[in-house]
């Protein structure tokens, strides 16, 4: 059982770049009492293509609300730090998440408490390999994954009706978005149930929504062309 005020994560095959990070994060809280944690940028590191890049892209973030984190996970598990009764709280509540991963879902319950500040500094890296349990998944698979996830904390976490619908119109994104796999892969009957269930949720825009169409259109025609071969 972890002890102290402050909990922060790193993942064994993940590292932290500064050796001032949980200073500075401490620091941040300290003087910021109403932010219930703080979380970093950082680099991934793809150890197959030897490519570094930045995870978050805009580094004028200050912070994140909860409703900031319901188009998808913007941290990495390792960047961040949270004050302990919030993620004490929470693991009592893992199981009964039922869910491939915790991380998101600990992310987004720790945001209905308060803000949680946002530091541009790159003190982590995440590594990307082989051996890793989301880079094993497919495409398909990893957005499987992400549906899944994305239910849970719909269903578990979130409570007020904002909140649902922005989360809902991540899922229609990610139905949206796994059709287009299926569609690559001619895998064209599951491609139509799913892409018809992208257009069942409110989605990010109008010209995403008819993209669905045009992709549902597309589908049908597949479809009709192989039926009658």
């Amino acid at each position: 059982m972890c002890r102290g005020k402050y909990i922060a994560f790193c993942d064994g095959d993940d590292f932290w770049n500064d050796a001032h990070k949980l200073k500075k994060q401490v620091e941040f809280l300290k003087t910021n009492e109403n932010y219930i944690g703080v979380a970093t940028n950082g680099i991934l590191f793809n150890e197959l293509s030897n490519e570094k890049k930045h995870h978050y892209g805009r580094d004028n973030k200050q912070y994140f609300s909860k409703y900031d984190l319901l188009n998808g996970n913007p941290f990495l598990t390792s960047s961040v730090i949270y004050k302990a009764n919030i993620v004490k709280n929470f693991s009592n509540q893992l199981i009964d998440l039922n869910a491939p991963a915790g991380d998101y879902h600990m992310h987004v319950y720790a945001s209905q408490f308060g803000l949680i500040g946002f530091l541009s500094d790159l003190s982590t890296t995440y590594r990307i390999h082989n051996s890793g349990i989301w880079q094993n998944k497919t495409p398909s698979q990893s957005l499987d994954s992400a549906i899944i996830v994305a239910k849970s904390i719909n269903k578990k976490i979130l409570k007020d009706f904002y909140s649902k619908w922005l989360i809902k119109k991540y899922i229609g994104r990610l139905y949206g978005k796994l059709g287009s796999h299926l569609v690559f892969q001619g895998k064209y009957l599951k491609a139509f149930y799913v892409s018809l269930l992208s257009i069942s949720y409110p989605l990010p825009s109008f010209k995403y929504r008819f993209k669905i169409f045009k992709q549902i259109i597309f589908i049908i025609f597949k479809i009709f062309l192989k039926k009658n071969r």
